[in-house]
């Protein structure tokens, strides 16, 4: 479901940023430090994740081949 909701905002043009306050909240993205945030490397990956499983991956997955 984040996954999903990820590449939603992503292909509604919002900052990786906005996404992570969408899925974690307000709080977690007004931190200082976001740069080197954990959640921040989540939300990247995430995104990167949707995108594969999207571009035919969910069907390496089905077939139990690893996505790379």
């Amino acid at each position: 479901m984040l996954m999903l909701r990820a590449l939603n905002g992503k292909r509604s043009n919002a900052t990786y940023r906005e996404i992570a306050a969408a899925l974690f909240g307000l709080q977690i993205t007004t931190q200082t430090g976001w740069k080197t945030h954990p959640i921040r490397g989540k939300t990247i990956r995430l995104v990167k994740d949707a995108v594969s499983m999207t571009n035919l991956g969910y069907l390496r997955l089905l077939r139990g081949r690893p996505l790379k």
